[in-house]
């Protein structure tokens, strides 16, 4: 199966282009280009995902069928139409958790979804408050969640007074409340909107990297309820409030002792993709011979190949004291090739062929010999420059 998206990671030092002008920021692209500041290992990861488009429309087949619908609740929304959350849906791929949440949101209210990621987290409204997104803030701290809920995030949807953006941030819940993070508004590639009353399939669409969820693998856990800036619950949840129930308030709530649960999204939601990785090392080539073989990075022939023109070439001496080479190598600029000492030399083991020096070319050698079995040791109408103690051997 072909991949659906193709990822390179780490972003830095990557680019979109061979003059390493446009900066790859991790979208799906077969192709980047290195320029790292130095030696870095790179992964690029294939995966069978399917993709979604987030502009607030859960249309695509990869979206499935919602985890829950609001039919069967109450017939009105308790604030009014538009104020409301119909369907929720959850999908994931190897780096993201997809979230799409049907229904809309009016200005100074909020549509939460409480998030359970990982171990820990917290039963009960206890957490603390400290930089937290309105909505939150004013969460009622004895409310209880149902057994076995333990919420380690909150993700909060609010708008402006024109309604035409919308803004969601995540926020963790700890002892003392926080970190809060802005993921964005609509103008976000990884966000979109699309609000329509009791529609099951517009309103909201995002991604948040399982990394900032601390989500790794097992079980995943929401529970969405709409509310007010002042914490003034409506009776919109997600799993529904029963028929004939009005606004949940703002005191505390006993969510065991009511029906709106949350929802587990299902095994196959969280790891339905396969994925394919590989691995390769950028090296940024410098000055210093650290191997003994004819060609690649840290020989004497890669060194050679990267050194500026009047450069010098040094071994990493005592641990690399020769060259082997197997095929000619050209000196096309100028160069200084030196050992350590006159009594530390490095030994560089040429072909038949040789070393062949342009036309008003110089190879120095300082402190480093030559071993030539057959042939001529140099060929070419350059020059060698002998200073130090350089010893030719056959």
């Amino acid at each position: 199966t072909a991949p659906t998206s193709t990822t390179w990671s780490p972003t830095s030092g990557l680019f979109t282009d061979a003059a390493a002008t446009v900066a790859y920021t991790g979208t799906s692209t077969s192709t980047v280009y290195a320029k790292p500041a130095a030696t870095e290992t790179y992964t690029v990861t294939a995966s069978s995902a399917a993709t979604l488009t987030f502009d607030g429309i859960m249309n695509e087949s990869a979206w499935g069928s919602p985890l829950a619908t609001s039919a069967g609740g109450p017939a009105v929304p308790g604030f009014g139409a538009g104020h409301e959350i119909n369907a929720i849906y959850v999908q994931a791929n190897h780096v993201d958790i997809n979230f799409g949440i049907a229904g809309d949101v009016q200005e100074f209210n909020r549509i939460l979804v409480f998030i359970d990621s990982k171990t820990g987290g917290y039963n009960n409204g206890s957490f603390g408050r400290t930089s937290a997104p309105q909505g939150i803030d004013d969460f009622n701290s004895g409310t209880t969640f149902d057994a076995g809920f333990d919420a380690d995030y909150c993700l909060v949807i609010g708008t402006d007074a024109a309604h035409n953006n919308f803004f969601f941030d995540l926020y963790s819940l700890s002892v003392s409340g926080g970190p809060a993070t802005y993921l964005g508004d609509v103008s976000d590639p990884r966000i979109g909107a699309d609000p329509l009353g009791s529609s099951n399939t517009r309103g909201f669409e995002l991604a948040i990297a399982k990394s900032l969820l601390g989500y790794t693998t097992g079980p995943l856990k929401v529970f969405a309820m709409y509310t007010s800036e002042g914490g003034f619950l409506s009776n919109q949840f997600l799993t529904r409030a029963a028929s004939g129930d009005g606004n949940y308030g703002d005191g505390s709530v006993t969510f065991g002792s009511a029906l709106p649960d949350p929802i587990t999204v299902p095994n196959l939601n969280l790891n339905n993709y396969c994925t394919s990785q590989a691995s390769v090392t950028v090296g940024i080539e410098g000055t210093v011979v650290r191997n003994t073989f004819d060609s690649g990075f840290n020989s004497l022939r890669g060194v050679y190949n990267c050194i500026i023109e009047d450069g010098t070439i040094t071994y990493d001496q005592p641990t690399t004291v020769s060259t082997i080479l197997t095929a000619p190598l050209n000196i096309t600029k100028s160069v200084t090739i030196q050992g350590l000492s006159s009594a530390d030399r490095p030994e560089i083991t040429v072909p038949a062929a040789g070393i062949s020096i342009n036309a008003t070319k110089t190879l120095t050698l300082q402190n480093v010999d030559v071993k030539s079995n057959v042939g001529d040791t140099f060929t070419g109408a350059g020059d060698v420059s002998i200073t130090g103690t350089t010893v030719g051997k056959q």
